[in-house]
């Protein structure tokens, strides 16, 4: 299975939100952009679904910007997953997941259990991390 560029940087920037030196500020779109190497441009609209599927909360004003909507470590990669491509084609795997029809894609019955034991599986690893618990850029050890 093969995620979306996109989550992949959705993971990134809730990763850096939860790492920021200053926990419950309020983050720009450009100090999460700079700070993450992506343009501005990739940024917003993943900031504008992150916070439509409730990860992030918007601050309006001049101090304005986004900050994360719940604790880092209550934020599991399935979520994020969900919020970036649940509408998408080749998420269907979850969204057939959510609904309960998982068994659906095979007609042979050993096939079925097979693929919803991988499926079980699979949602349940991922939702067992959590955005505080990934390691992007991990600490050189002292020599």
């Amino acid at each position: 299975m093969q995620f979306q560029k996109t989550t992949e940087y959705a993971i990134r920037i809730l990763h850096y939100m939860h790492h920021y030196p200053y926990k419950g500020d309020v983050l720009t779109v450009q100090m999460i952009s700079d700070a993450i190497g992506l343009p501005h441009s990739t940024v917003v609209p993943i900031v504008v679904r992150l916070r439509k599927n409730g990860l992030v909360n918007v601050v309006h004003g001049r101090n304005g910007g986004y900050r994360l909507a719940k604790p880092g470590h209550t934020i599991s990669l399935y979520d994020v997953i969900w919020a970036v491509e649940g509408d998408k084609e080749h998420s269907n795997w979850i969204k057939a997941y959510r609904q309960g029809l998982h068994n659906q894609e095979a007609e042979h019955p050993v096939l079925q259990d097979y693929f919803r034991e991988v499926q079980e599986g699979l949602v349940e690893k991922l939702s067992s991390k959590s955005i505080a618990d990934i390691e992007l850029y991990p600490q050189k050890k002292a020599v």
